[in-house]
């Protein structure tokens, strides 16, 4: 039975290609950018497959993910962004937006690709306490994020851990069919760490996330609406009870249907307020605003 499913992933996902084999080594003093980049391309022109990230400790510096690829990580793993400014590969996108008029830094990047796929029980730490806020707008100049995509398409992060980026964790830009599922987000080390933007994505699920840091944003700064022209543009609120656990949990949803968590679940104790803030932010004199839904907030 265990052959079988073996045969199965592999047949889903084409061969293997393992980083140990490119050269990539569990040292953390040695980075292995290069092995993991070619392991990526290999990959990608062979029609596709996984780039196994296996037990141990890796550190690296930017990479751009392709089409067609999975980027797995072994229970164990953990993939380290490096400490230095200068390992992390500037890039530009073509899409018009707000984050794209300057070239930014991110540790994991891709753009226009399609059926990408980060996944397994590994971990992704980009070390971003060492990166220090130096002005209002450093987010991805000198402060990279961790994860980055633009313009792509059916796209999959499911079941990692991300932890400790320099600055927003995930950006997702003008994506269309994106799918989160059971990851877990660690991020209160440095400014502005944002678990999850979803920037004029269309077609989003997002489920079973653990976030411990600033929430989920969803908000448009390019020319893609956040809903599509013929929508009503509304949003629902929900709030549900876990009595045998004693907890709750804030959703939200632009259809009434689908669900997005809000944060963790939480408990409450008597004397205590707790609240989600909702609202509109808008940049520039040209009217264009991002709609937020911002972190939980406790009082007493």
């Amino acid at each position: 039975m265990l052959l079988l499913l073996m045969m199965g992933w592999t047949a889903a996902y084409g061969a293997d290609y393992n980083i140990v084999d490119y050269g990539a080594k569990p040292d953390t003093t040695i980075l292995c950018t290069s092995a993991l980049q070619q392991a990526i391309d290999d990959c990608s022109r062979a029609g596709g497959g996984r780039v196994v990230v296996p037990a141990g400790m890796y550190k690296t510096g930017s990479i751009r993910l392709k089409s067609h690829v999975c980027l797995y990580l072994e229970q164990g793993a953990t993939l380290y962004g490096s400490t230095r400014l200068s390992d992390y590969m500037p890039m530009k996108s073509d899409y018009v937006s707000l984050r794209t008029n300057t070239e930014t830094i991110q540790l994991i990047y891709a753009d226009q690709v399609s059926h990408v796929t980060i996944d397994g029980d590994g971990t992704i730490d980009g070390q971003g306490r060492a990166f220090k806020k130096l002005s209002w707008n450093d987010e991805g100049i000198t402060r990279p994020h961790l994860l980055r995509f633009i313009q792509s398409s059916d796209i999959t992060v499911r079941g990692i851990t991300l932890r400790n980026s320099g600055c927003w964790m995930q950006h997702y830009l003008a994506c269309d069919r994106l799918h989160i599922d059971g990851i877990k987000v660690f991020n209160r080390n440095n400014y502005n760490n944002d678990a999850l933007d979803l920037d004029g994505c269309h077609d989003v699920i997002v489920r079973g996330i653990g976030i411990c840091q600033d929430g989920i944003f969803i908000e448009s700064e390019g020319q893609r609406q956040i809903i599509q022209s013929g929508h009503y543009q509304r949003l629902w609120l929900r709030i549900t009870n876990n009595s045998l656990e004693n907890t709750h949990q804030f959703a939200y949803s632009t259809d009434g249907q689908r669900f997005v968590s809000a944060g963790s679940a939480f408990s409450m104790h008597s004397g205590y307020w707790k609240g989600i803030r909702v609202g509109l932010f808008c940049y520039g004199n040209d009217g264009k605003a991002q709609f937020d839904v911002f972190s939980q907030k406790v009082s007493h």
